[in-house]
Formats: structure tokens, sequence, C-alpha cells
């Protein structure tokens, strides 16, 4: 199955941070050289996650927005978002606002990520009521049409979720009609709804059905199944209808850049019980030399329409994003 897109977006990369150690003065250094290598690796966006009880993480979580901030400071072209701020942790309005302001200190580098929630622990953790996931896309939904309704002017609401009195923020964000909002998933329900309201669509690999207890990053995009990306891929069609072609289609990828990639690929073959031939060609892995990997990549973009890729190793991958960034 060939999803053919009437035009290709240029490639864009993606990065985020995670520091193994304990000295807080060395990861806030760390921060702040780490965003100012990639944005002169050419690399487009910077992520931080918002989750609290992730699984296998080492405990550190930066407040989102002031370490946005810090990373703009840092920095003069790239691109801030998080991966992704699930909705139920934040009023629209204050989000709305807190993103504005960014904007206007940033000239205009902010994407707003934000998702259903798809970790319980993260609900659980924070005391948070337990919401079903459709209840929890319904109320997605609401978020991203206050969110952007305030950005463009003054604004009234009345939902199932939330109410919002008519009222205008001021300062708006620099971007207009607002910073480009990104969800991300893998069901059909929060795929379809961002295929509707978003400007990108991070496709997860996971699916059907929750996250499990325990995540395994890469075991999850080695054993992606490429049907159900097709599937998924139309479920972003169906809900965007004539916009499709205007949306950046995202994934999350996996992978090593390297001369000799056996070793790397047999573990991952005798981890998961799948084919070397299935690890090198998913669109959700990256394995081998940079001119196999440009390829790769490039008839990943030809097939599907995927232009934006978060790569796991930003130094590995830079010779991969001097060569593809912007083409």
């Amino acid at each position: 199955m060939i999803l053919l897109r009437v035009t290709l977006r240029p490639f864009a990369f993606r990065t985020a941070r995670t520091f193994v150690g304990t000295d807080v003065e060395d990861r806030v250094r760390d921060y702040r050289e780490y965003a100012r290598m990639v944005d002169d690796l050419g690399y487009t966006t910077f992520h931080v996650r918002e989750h609290y009880a992730y699984p296998g993480a080492d405990g550190w979580q930066w407040a989102p927005v002031p370490a946005l901030m810090a990373v703009l400071d840092a920095t003069t072209r790239l691109r801030v978002g998080t991966g992704f701020t699930p909705v139920s942790f934040h009023h629209p309005f204050v989000l709305a606002q807190q993103y504005a302001t960014m904007d206007q200190f940033s000239g205009g580098r902010v994407e707003v990520g934000v998702g259903a929630g798809s970790m319980e622990r993260d609900f659980v953790a924070g005391g948070l009521p337990p919401e079903t996931p459709g209840t929890r896309i319904r109320r997605l939904a609401e978020y991203v049409e206050i969110l952007k309704g305030l950005w463009r002017g003054r604004f009234a609401f009345e939902g199932e979720f939330y109410r919002i009195d008519e009222i205008e923020l001021v300062p708006p964000p620099r971007q207009q009609p607002g910073p480009p909002v990104v969800i991300g998933g893998h069901g059909r329900k929060v795929l379809g709804l961002a295929g509707r309201l978003a400007e990108a669509v991070e496709i997860s690999p996971g699916g059907p059905g929750p996250f499990p207890p325990k995540i395994d990053p890469v075991g999850m995009k080695a054993t992606a199944s490429v049907p159900h990306l097709e599937k998924k891929i139309e479920w972003i069609r169906d809900g965007a209808g004539d916009r499709f072609d205007e949306l950046e289609l995202r994934l999350p990828t996996g992978g090593v850049v390297t001369d000799r990639p056996d070793e790397y690929v047999d573990h991952l073959v005798s981890a998961h019980g799948i084919t070397a031939e299935h690890v090198y060609s998913s669109p959700f892995m990256a394995v081998g030399s940079v001119d196999r990997i440009v390829e790769h990549l490039l008839a990943v973009r030809e097939r599907y329409g995927i232009s934006s890729f978060q790569v796991p190793d930003a130094v590995e991958f830079a010779p991969v994003v001097a060569r593809l960034a912007g083409t």
C-alpha cells in the first residue's frame, strides 16, 4: 500500500536530552550546551517530555515551560515544544498564555505538543481522577479548540469539560493564527482528531491498545507493524480530509549510525523474534551507514509522506541531518 501526497515536505529532525548524572549544576550546564550544539548541527526542534512517573526514567523532570525558555534563550534558530503535555495536567487558558508569552520572547520559535495522556501512572502519581481513553480524547478536542480560539483573539467557550468567559489573551502569540499544535498518539480516535485539528501529527509505534506497564522504546519501534502504520496514516487522512496534504507527519525513530550494524540488528532479532529485514526496513528504525540511512529516510518520505523524525542520538545522526535537513 503506497500513500502518496501531492507534495513532499522538507525533512526536519527533532531531538531531546537525557542526561545521566546527579549533580544539578552539571545538568543545567549540559542542557544549555546541548541545546546550542543541536542548534549548530541543524536540528529543527528540541523537545521536553512531560511525564511524571515515566517507567524507566531516572526520576528527573524539568518543568517544560521554563526549561524550554532556557533552551530558547541559549539558541538562535532552534524551535521548541513538548512531547507531549497531557491536557489534564494544565488548564487550557494557563497553557495558552504561557506559550503565547514564550512565542513572543522567542520571536516565534514555539510549537505546542499536546496529547490525551497515555501513561496511566502519571495520573495515579498526581492524584488526578481516572478517565477513560474516550473521555480524555474528548477533553483533548476541547482543549485544542480553546488554545486556538484564545490565540486568535477575543474568545468564549462552554463545553463538556471547560468554560471560558469572553476574554482576550494579551499579548497574543508572535506566530499567527498561533503556534503549530502537535498531537501524538497511536489509536484511531486520537489520530483522527489529530488529523482534524493539528498542524503536525506524531505517530507512536504502539497499539492497538494502551502502552504496556514497562516500556521498551527501542523494542516498540523495532517491532512496529508496517501495515498498522499504514492504517494509522489512513486514520489521520480520514480526520484531515482536504487538509491532509498540509499536515506534517512525524515519527520517533530508533537505530544507530554505523558501517557494521550486524551486532545491533542481531540483538534486536534475538530479543524480539523479528527478522533482520524487518529491522532494516521499518520506518521506525534507522540503522546502518550514513548513506544507507539517507536512502532509507528518503524512501520512507516518498512512500508514507513522513518528513520529520526524532533521532536517538543527535551527535551520531548529525551527518544524516546535514545531508537531509531542509531538503
